[in-house]
Formats: C-alpha cells, sequence, structure tokens
C-alpha cells in the first residue's frame, strides 16, 4: 500500500509534532520514501498521528477504550494507520512502537541505531492495544539521567521518571514532584529560615562527604500519631505549609516526594530514641507521612476534587517495617504505623548483595523487608540496583534474572520501577546491554530478555559480538562453579565479585583473550573502517572489565612480581580507557581519580 502523508490535528502540540517529525525521518531512512505532514487529507491512505480529521471522535475513542496511562492503540482505520492514545506521550510512544515494529529500527543507544537496508513501510495486520506494566519506568543510565540525558532516547525507552525534567517536545513533565528530587527533608523545613530561632528542629549529618542539616520528623507529632494542634510552630506545621506552596505551584502533580536524606545518620535524641523503640525508624517516618498527607488531602477537600499521595523511602536505616509477629503471623506494630491509603513506600534496599532479588539466596534483610512491608502498606515503588557502584567495570552477573525480576517486581504490585545502572557514566557495557532489556520489560513484561539481550550484542558488537558472549559467559560460569561449590558470589558496593579468589587471572586472560579474537574478526570484515573502529571501540569498553580486576588484585595473583610488571598492567587498563573514552569507573569518582589511587593491591615492602 501506498501511503502519501503523515496528517495531524490542527491544533496538534508539540509533542505530537515531534511524532509526526520523527516518523517522517525513519520512514524516509528505512525506505527512502518521503511523506509530507499535514493537517488536510486527501482521500489517500496515511498515517493519522493521534486524533486527526480522517478519525470522528467515536472512533477515536473506540480506538482508545482500553488504553491506560501513557499506552497506545494501534489500528487500521479504511486503509489509514491510525497511533492513538489518551496523551500526547502515548501517542509518541505509538510512533516509536511502530518505527521499531514495523520499520525494523532498533534504538541500541542514545548514539547508535539500527536501521535495515531497503526496508518498507508496512500495514499492521491486526489492530493491537499496547498498556505499559509500570506506570512510571526508569533504567538510570547515563544517556537518560539529567546533564547526560539525551531527549530522543528518553522518549524512544519509554522512560518516565522524576529525575530529568523532559520538555514538552518528548512528553513533557511528569506528575510527580519533590524539592531537590530526593533526600529533601530538610527541603521543606528551610535552616536559613528556622535554624535561628529553633535549633532544637536540626541536627547536622554527613552525607557523601558534606555536612547538611536534617528534622526532627518527631516535632509536631502527638502521642497517638496526629497533628499536634498545641503547638503553634513546630517541624510537621513547617513542612505541611511548604507541601501547600508546592500543591499550588503544580497543580498537574499527583505524587509528592518526602524523602530521608541519603545516608545512614539521622536526627537522634533522646524522644527519637524512645520512640525508635516503640515504632522504629520506618514506624516514625511513617506516623508523620501519614499526618502530612492527610492534612494535605483534607486541605484539598475544602478546594475541590483534586487529592494526592506522598512517597517516602523505605531505605537504609528506615528499611526495615514497622510489624511484629503475634500468634505466629506478622502485624502492624499499632494501627498509627500502618500506611495512609495515599501513602507510597518506595523500596530501596540498599546493599543488596545479591543479583537476583527474588532468589532464596538473596540477603536476608532484603528478603525480610520485602514480604514485612505488605503487612503495612498497599502502595509500592522499587529502587533497585544493578551495578557494583565500588567498581563499575566489575562483573555483575544479572544478566540471566532480568526477566525474572521485573516480572517478580510487577507481581508484588509496584508501580514505579527504578532500576539503578552507571547512572553518572554512558561508557559502562555492561549497563548498557542490561538497560535495553530492562527499559523494554518494563513496558512489557512478558518479552524474552534472553533474545533482547542477544539483538543487543548483535546488532551493538557487530562482527565483535561472539567475544562479548564470550566474556560473559566466561565470567557466569566461574560464578556458578563457585556457587556450586557453596561460595556463593554477592556484588554491590560491599560485595564479593571484584576479590582475586573470585577472578582467577586465567579467567581475566581468557577474557581478554576473547576480546582480541573479536577485534582481528571485525578488523578483517568487509566493513567501512569508520564502521570497524567503532566496533572495535565498543569491545574496548569490554576489556576494561579483565583489565581492571587485573589492576586492583595484581599484587593478590602475584605477590612477587617486579614493580615494573605492575605498572605495566596499570598502563595497559589506561590506554584501554583513552581508547575507550572511559570516563568514570565508580559513582562519582572519574578514570583520572582512579588513576591516582594508591592501589587496593600494592605492595607495601617496595
Amino acid at each position: 500500500m501506498k501511503f502519501t502523508k503523515i496528517l495531524t490535528a490542527e491544533n496538534a502540540d508539540e509533542c505530537i509534532l515531534y511524532s509526526a517529525k520523527t516518523l517522517k525521518k525513519y520512514i524516509l531512512k528505512v525506505s527512502g520514501e518521503e511523506l509530507g505532514i499535514s493537517t488536510e487529507p486527501d482521500g489517500k491512505a496515511c498515517f493519522s498521528v493521534g486524533k486527526t480529521a480522517i478519525v470522528t471522535d467515536d472512533e477515536y475513542k473506540t480506538a482508545t477504550s482500553d488504553v491506560k496511562g501513557d499506552g497506545f492503540s494501534l489500528s487500521v482505520l479504511r486503509g489509514n494507520v491510525l497511533i492513538a492514545a489518551k496523551t500526547s506521550r502515548g501517542v509518541m510512544y505509538g510512533v516509536y512502537d511502530y518505527i521499531e515494529k514495523f520499520l525494523g529500527v532498533r534504538f541500541l543507544t542514545a548514539d547508535a541505531e539500527y536501521i535495515p537496508e531497503n526496508g518498507s513501510v508496512v500495514v499492521p495486520d491486526k489492530n493491537y492495544i499496547s498498556n505499559p506494566d509500570f506506570s512510571m519506568r526508569t533504567y538510570l543510565f547515563g544517556d537518560t539521567f539529567q546533564d547526560t540525558a539525551d531527549m530522543d532516547h528518553i522518549a524512544r525507552t519509554r522512560t518516565v521518571d522524576l529525575f530529568t525534567e523532559v520538555d514538552k517536545t518528548h512528553g513533557g513533565k511528569t506528575t510527580v514532584y519533590g524539592r531537590n528530587i530526593n533526600h529533601n527533608f530538610h527541603f521543606y523545613v528551610p535552616f536559613e529560615k528556622y535554624g535561628n530561632d529553633h535549633p532544637e528542629f536540626y541536627r547536622f549529618i554527613y552525607v557523601n562527604a558534606e555536612i547538611l542539616p536534617t528534622i526532627d520528623i518527631t516535632n509536631g507529632i502527638t502521642d497517638d500519631g496526629k497533628l499536634d494542634e498545641s503547638m503553634d510552630v513546630s517541624v510537621a506545621k513547617i513542612v505541611i505549609a511548604e507541601m501547600k506552596k508546592d500543591i499550588e505551584k503544580y497543580p498537574i502533580v499527583e505524587v509528592f516526594c518526602f524523602t530521608q536524606e541519603d545516608g545512614p545518620y539521622y536526627f537522634d535524641d533522646e524522644h527519637n530514641r524512645a520512640l525508635e523503640a516503640k515504632y522504629k525508624r520506618s514506624g516514625i517516618l511513617i506516623r508523620f507521612c501519614n499526618v502530612l498527607v492527610r492534612e494535605l488531602n483534607k486541605y484539598l477537600a475544602e478546594k475541590g476534587p483534586r487529592r494526592i499521595k506522598i512517597m517516602t523511602f523505605a531505605y537504609d536505616y528506615a528499611k526495615d517495617a514497622p510489624v511484629k509477629t503475634e500468634n505466629g503471623n506478622l502485624v502492624p506494630l499499632d494501627e498509627t504505623v500502618v500506611a495512609d491509603e495515599n501513602l507510597i513506600i518506595q523500596l530501596a534496599l540498599f546493599r543488596n548483595g545479591y543479583y537476583d532479588y527474588f532468589s532464596d539466596k538473596q540477603e536476608p534483610h532484603i528478603r525480610k523487608s520485602m514480604s514485612e512491608w505488605k503487612i503495612v502498606a498497599d502502595n509500592f515503588w522499587f529502587w533497585a540496583y544493578d551495578s557494583d557502584f565500588h567498581r563499575y567495570l566489575f562483573f555483575y552477573d544479572s544478566f540471566r534474572n532480568i526477566a525474572k525480576d521485573v516480572r517478580g517486581f510487577k507481581d508484588y504490585g509496584i508501580t514505579y520501577l527504578c532500576m539503578q545502572g552507571s547512572h553518572d557514566s554512558t561508557h559502562i557495557w555492561q549497563n548498557k546491554i542490561r538497560a535495553y532489556a530492562y527499559r523494554k520489560l518494563m513496558w512489557n513484561s512478558k518479552l524474552d530478555d534472553n533474545r533482547l539481550i542477544d539483538e543487543f550484542i548483535d546488532l551493538y558488537y557487530g562482527e565483535g559480538a561472539n567475544a562479548v558472549r564470550t566474556i560473559v559467559s566466561l565470567f557466569h560460569k566461574q560464578f556458578e562453579k563457585l556457587e556450586e561449590e557453596g561460595k556463593t558470589v554477592f556484588c554491590g558496593s560491599f560485595g564479593s565479585c571484584e576479590k582475586p579468589e573470585v577472578n582467577p587471572p586465567e579467567l581475566l586472560y581468557e577474557a581478554i583473550k576473547a576480546v582480541e579474537k573479536g577485534e582481528q574478526k571485525i578488523s578483517s570484515a568487509s566493513l567501512p573502517e569508520k564502521t570497524k573502529a567503532e566496533f572495535i571501540r565498543r569491545l574496548e569498553e569490554v576489556r576494561l572489565t579483565p583489565l581492571m580486576l587485573l589492576c586492583d588484585n595484581y599484587y593478590f595473583y602475584y605477590p612477587s612480581a617486579p614493580r615494573e610488571e605492575y605498572e605495566a598492567a596499570r598502563k595497559d587498563f589506561f590506554d584501554c580507557a583513552e581508547r575507550a573514552n572511559l570516563d568514570k569507573v565508580a559513582e562519582r569518582w572519574t578514570t583520572d581519580m582512579y588513576r591516582l589511587e594508591p592501589g587496593t593491591s600494592e605492595r607495601t615492602d617496595l
């Protein structure tokens, strides 16, 4: 069928116009056909991007009747392809879905895409609706995170989060807001405003090597978990007043984030310790947030139908749910620590040691928290971790359980899944691969994670793909072997996946050899030189993993080695890092910072 136009409505917004232009661009790239964008139909087959002149109100309503959230429908209507949704963002996702599903394009990373040769414009053979399994979705990788984010890539990966402000063209702001995004207790009781008159509201704590104030969230809450109206000024009343300002300022926001400062430190005094013994830190938090959300919705009820939710963290010192065992059953400590129906608990169970959240090998505190929180709350988000934040390059063996984890989170009732990878880098090869799979599964958890991983590796590494598969397999089999011996490999910032006994040197040299073979295969292929150079650069990112493990453990492997050999190993790493354009080796830790490290395995007798 010959298409002549891409139609939009006369009043189409920026996001719809962007969607139409994107569809035009990729039809041209794939098929060589250039379609015009218009608001006027000509009686011939066209694409309708959203509600246009060729679609009646009733037809559009029917097409979107089962669409939920930012989902979409694709249908054929009188020979025209209709991409319909209830939101402009949904229409945009539908356009990108058509581009991938029917034009065969693959968006691998922000700067790498696959365009099939000699493609054609295809008409869907059946109508379908696609709704997301999670209402908010993010894999925190540098290509979609804050300063290094690519807006097009945010759009085509269907990323919706609260970390990166998205312009109207790419879908606009989300309906979630928090001052400073997260870790923001003190932003709602500004120290510069209240510190002199009410020093009792604050304690100064260490947060990522900085000294910051945090607040007393017991101040202004009565013994029975209500707002203390007898106090003219309290932490609770100030937070409520400040949040009312945000409610008025952001009328589309549905969820406001009120979350503890990062790290293990909190407001600590005799009163807090007494309440902690009774309610746990998490119970103290719920009691405060219950008051907060109830007072705010009472305020809104006087003004109209709008209601809001509060999201808070079950994280670090507040990760243990406020429950007890009674007659063999878990029950809330008391009714005041049961989360309000409008309170969302984001489980951020830091220091997960095992890369499979739903395995019986997972750390006991993770499994315990996940089982207990359902006793006191109904609404959940989840902040998961998918990298070794001490060393991004160390092998993190989560490739094999991506779908299992995503489906587990969905079954748990999670509505927002945040998976943290190397958020401040775009050059960590493992996170590139897993981001591709995770992002698609967060929309449709029924997809095959292994197929997605294979697809990415084939397209991104070309003739070097088998080298990458070999390295993943080498490390996986090594970890599997250790597990069979009863030595579970825990990853993460405090894990064991970096230890020399986990990564024998012969494994590392075999991995390096696999990269070399892959690069040789690329070099001998009939490819443009520019393509060869980029495929080889991508493999250099992979080579960095065994090279760093050698550097960090060199004197454990070779305790009598001369200094020259160690320096040669370091030079191999940094030369490769330069070829690969490596920017970060760990969270907030640049390659240059790593260069200045004395070395965890450096001999002390030299």
